[in-house]
């Protein structure tokens, strides 16, 4: 049970440790401030639009274009690769 003689003691070991207390402090601040925040976000709707299936697949073989670009960069240029990647007729590149 939680006494007073409990919260003398807890008083007097953060009066000792300013610098200890004042990161305790701090980091309940922004622990319950970004709480407090992501709660606050939960309240409104998230959903996104329909995006039409052009846009749609412009999305796609973006993704795939930054793919093929970061695997060329990292496997050797002796490798081939589908002349296909990414769908050409997509308007990509």
């Amino acid at each position: 049970m939680f006494t007073v003689r409990d919260l003398r003691y807890a008083m007097r070991a953060l009066r000792q440790a300013p610098g200890r207390t004042l990161v305790l402090v701090l980091t309940l601040a922004v622990g319950i401030g970004a709480n407090s925040a992501m709660f606050a976000l939960a309240e409104y709707p998230t959903r996104l639009a329909q995006v039409s299936d052009l846009a749609q697949q412009r999305l796609i073989n973006w993704g795939y274009a930054i793919c093929d670009a970061a695997m060329r960069a990292h496997v050797p240029p002796d490798s081939t690769v589908a002349a296909s990647f990414p769908y050409a007729g997509a308007g990509v590149g």
